[in-house]
């Protein structure tokens, strides 16, 4: 019977360190192509460093693993993800400013409506935060004729926002001085570092 599985299927990794990492991902990649070619799912890995659960505990992969338990819970974190999960996250400028930097860079880079749609959300999110409201707001549906005015609202809030975390410091340093592409990875990048402590080709896996 042919699979209907419309999306793809993320894994969270959590390792006590890069040698981990890297061995993980050394065997990871075969077994992920193995479950895609059986199951017709692509499945994609995220590997993390233990310690970066408790530096990033208002990132959204670590916010997504607490809102159910862990399939397998070989470094004990189900605890810490059942304290966060009755929590809200940490609201400072710097953390909500990380999605901003990251949705709008990849929305410019893959044109996606469904990337600028979190990309509005994200800039509209902090602007909130920062009681802070822009001059021209995106409004109604966002499609490619509005990456502009998305943009400028994006560039406006980190602005106005006080501890940039290094992917925002990026963004806002190269958004229309470089591609679209290289903004795209180059933000991309700086947040997989910030969130997870390995470089994005060692902390991401995809069969």
């Amino acid at each position: 019977m042919q699979n209907s599985v419309q999306s793809d299927i993320d894994l969270l990794l959590v390792v006590h360190d890069e040698q981990s990492a890297l061995d993980c991902r050394a065997n990871l990649k075969e077994l992920l192509q193995e479950v895609a070619r059986e199951f017709a799912v692509e499945l994609a890995c995220t590997i993390t460093l233990r310690d970066h659960i408790d530096l990033r505990p208002g990132a959204g992969f670590v916010r997504s693993a607490a809102a159910a338990p862990p399939i397998w819970d070989h470094m004990g974190i189900a605890d810490v993800l059942e304290t966060l999960s009755d929590q809200p996250p940490p609201q400072t400028s710097g953390a909500l400013g990380q999605p901003v930097s990251y949705y709008c860079a990849k929305a410019r880079g893959t044109g996606q409506p469904s990337d600028w749609a979190k990309a509005r959300l994200a800039v509209e999110t902090l602007f909130g935060f920062l009681e802070y409201q822009p001059s021209a707001s995106a409004e109604g549906p966002i499609d490619q004729n509005q990456t502009e005015t998305v943009t400028r609202s994006a560039v406006a809030a980190l602005t106005a926002s006080t501890d940039l975390w290094p992917s925002s410091v990026y963004f806002l340093a190269s958004v229309g001085r470089v591609s679209d592409a290289n903004l795209h990875s180059g933000v991309r990048d700086r947040v997989f570092f910030e969130n997870h402590g390995l470089e994005f080709q060692t902390a991401f896996v995809r069969g």
